[in-house]
């Protein structure tokens, strides 16, 4: 069994140098696939993050369901108009990534 790391959403907020805050536009853009983990366990979705961006456990919030169960992991970033990560006093946009862990198989072709 598989499970593939997935960014369902992604929402910049840009910088409002106005009010020297994070109060600016709001773009909200679809997502990609970044990955297999090794399992659905948080660790090993977390390793996979981080083959892509500089994030540990404490900068992952975590959304959970009425049951308890994770729903999706969500990190900030702050980025420049290319998207590349810089300091926050440099930064444009603040970036929120939404994450969720897909379960995936192979299945046989049917033929009616």
């Amino acid at each position: 069994m598989k499970f593939n790391v997935r960014v369902i959403m992604k929402q910049f907020t840009k910088f409002n140098e106005k009010l020297q805050d994070w109060s600016g536009d709001v773009i909200t853009t679809g997502g990609f696939n970044l990955g297999e983990s090794k399992s659905n366990n948080f660790y090993d979705v977390l390793e996979v993050l981080q083959d892509y961006y500089d994030v540990e456990e404490n900068d992952i919030d975590i959304d959970t369901s009425s049951d308890g169960q994770i729903t999706y992991l969500t990190f900030s970033i702050v980025e420049d108009a290319n998207g590349l990560p810089v300091p926050e006093t440099d930064g444009e946009y603040l970036t929120d990534y939404f994450v969720v862990v897909e379960k995936t198989e192979i299945v046989p072709f049917v033929k009616n």
